[in-house]
């Protein structure tokens, strides 16, 4: 379920699979793309750009307080996001959700 609404089993599957390259990854790392994820997920509608991710940043700077590179992190996150097919690169800075 996901906003009160039960959510297909085959997408939920299939979310859950994307998602075990995260065990493979140290715990900082692991933290870095769960909260990017979350990001993502408070973004409404399937298509979002670097300036939505952007908005952000406070947010993700109070949890990584030792990071002073956040738009880079989320710029990098992004990137290892697109190479495991859970996000998709539409250029210019644009994403789309699978």
């Amino acid at each position: 379920m996901k906003n009160g609404q039960v959510r297909d089993p085959e997408k939920v599957t299939k979310e859950f699979k994307q998602s075990l390259f995260l065990r493979k990854n140290s715990l900082s790392v692991r933290g870095w793309t769960i909260e990017i994820l979350n990001c993502i997920d408070k973004i409404e509608g399937s298509e979002f750009t670097f300036e939505d991710m952007y908005r952000f940043e406070s947010d993700l700077k109070n949890i990584f307080v030792k990071n002073n590179h956040i738009q880079e992190k989320i710029r990098q996150q992004l990137q290892i996001l697109r190479d495991k097919e859970i996000i998709e690169f539409k250029g210019r800075g644009k994403y789309r959700k699978l």
